[in-house]
């Protein structure tokens, strides 16, 4: 355990934040390092003679700002940019904020009618059968199902037999981390990723190894690069619409992607979350590369977050694999929610909700636009977030602070970092598609305008 005393704390900040800003300093300096132990709470209490309450406020805040992580029963250590991610705790912690665009809510108040669906579903003869076990990798009718919808939607050609039914994204990305990589492999990821891909390496002890990006997202000749001095095992990218920054790789990047996969024998694990955001939509580099791909596509962004659902393409020599991690994980996907959703394509409901989100989402955009005008900014016209690059006088856990302090919660940087090398700018991330309302999102956008036209001093 690391002995660390913050020293002498400003009188003119409340004590949690200034034993927050202390740590946030002392990380910064080399001071704490990643993987350094903080006292508990107890002990930091009576050294510093405050409560264990305001240590455990302090220790939340840093959390939050991506320093630190905790560990149930072992205690509080200093995180680094590859094990720092956003959650969804403080949805709790901070009920009192006026406008939240941290966490990337997917314009829940355009979701479908579910009493309607159900009261459609309970007219058929066979709905109690969505009650039972079915096979682990989905029952066919769905996955037939299923390669039709990825056809005509994502643009990939997928056979059934190759397609699993899983429970949303989250779920198909794990199936496919623990059944196709081992303990220990590496994985190329962009240096800005998912935080999602870094929970889960942490968790199966996978190594990632950042890659240089552009605004098309992973430079293939740095994966080249990488390929030709480090052993990687696969590679994790989000194609058509990398959270967080916003990167559309064109057909041209997808497909020399796909070549340095193919070159050096590397998985492609291909999360195509927001694709159907967008208008003008590309064959997936699993399309093109088939016997490499893992191509994940969920309900969860372009239609509803809680159906849990989704599709996991992967090559036919994983299929048995996938399908054994998915049995080990859960058994199988929810029948029922494979029920609402087949209901959902087949009477139009899912396309018409993705363009009902698509519509209110370019409302979003365009007013973010203008009321961030002449702002480094980032962002698709009908996607839920923005990526911000911020002035030189700001970093990012900074102004996420300082939105924070007047009720607006952005996400910095630091939870989207993989490595130790930054990138020329400092960002955050806002996903315009939190607030319930446009008047709502229009408040936290004129906070944060404020904010940039008030350099930090």
């Amino acid at each position: 355990m690391t002995i660390w005393n913050p020293g002498v704390l400003p009188s003119d900040a409340p004590l949690y934040r200034a034993i927050a800003d202390a740590i946030a300093r002392d990380v910064k300096n080399g001071r704490l390092k990643p993987g350094d132990q903080l006292p508990t709470h107890r002990e930091l209490a009576d050294l510093l003679g405050v409560t264990v309450g305001t240590i455990t406020r302090s220790y939340a805040e840093t959390s939050r700002r991506g320093l630190t992580r905790g560990e149930t029963g072992r205690g509080t250590y200093i995180g680094s940019a590859s094990n720092s991610e956003p959650t969804f705790e403080h949805l709790e912690d901070s009920t009192d904020a006026a406008v939240d665009m941290g966490i990337n809510i997917p314009l829940s108040f355009l979701d479908p009618d579910l009493s309607e669906t159900f009261r459609k579903l309970s007219l058929r003869t066979d709905l109690q059968s969505a009650l039972r076990y079915y096979p682990s990798r989905g029952a066919f009718h769905d996955r037939e199902l299923a390669a039709s919808w990825l056809m005509e939607q994502h643009r990939l050609e997928a056979s059934p037999d190759n397609i699993l039914i899983t429970s949303g994204g989250q779920h198909a990305l794990t199936v496919a981390l623990s059944a196709a990589f081992r303990p220990g492999d590496t994985i190329a990821v962009e240096r800005t990723t998912y935080p999602m891909i870094k929970t889960l390496a942490r968790r199966f002890n996978l190594r990632l190894f950042p890659i240089a990006m552009d605004d098309e997202g992973m430079i293939p000749e740095c994966l080249e690069e990488a390929c030709a001095i480090n052993k990687i095992h696969g590679i994790y990218c989000m194609p058509s619409a990398h959270n967080p920054t916003t990167a559309i790789m064109s057909g041209d990047r997808r497909l020399r992607l796909g070549q340095v996969a193919d070159r050096h024998h590397l998985l492609i694990l291909e999360d195509d979350a927001y694709a159907l955001l967008n208008e003008h939509r590309l064959t997936p580099i699993s399309g093109l590369f088939p016997s490499l791909g893992f191509h994940i596509a969920s309900f969860s962004k372009p239609v509803t977050p809680g159906l849990r659902f989704g599709y996991l393409s992967v090559p036919e020599s994983y299929v048995k694999r996938i399908e054994h991690a998915i049995a080990d994980t859960q058994w199988m996907a929810s029948p029922l929610s494979a029920r609402i959703a087949r209901e959902w394509i087949l009477d139009g409901t899912a396309i018409s909700t993705i363009s009902r989100k698509q519509q209110e989402a370019r409302r979003r955009n365009l007013l973010c636009r203008s009321i961030l005008d002449g702002q480094m900014l980032h962002s698709i016209d009908t996607g839920y977030f923005v990526w911000l690059e911020l002035p030189e006088d700001w970093t990012a856990s900074d102004f996420a602070r300082e939105a924070s302090e007047k009720k607006v919660i952005v996400t910095p940087l630091e939870h989207y970092l993989v490595g130790r090398d930054r990138p020329d700018h400092e960002a955050v991330r806002i996903a315009i598609s939190g607030p319930e309302s446009l008047p709502q999102l229009e408040h936290g956008l004129r906070v944060i305008r404020n904010l940039l036209d008030e350099p930090e001093f």
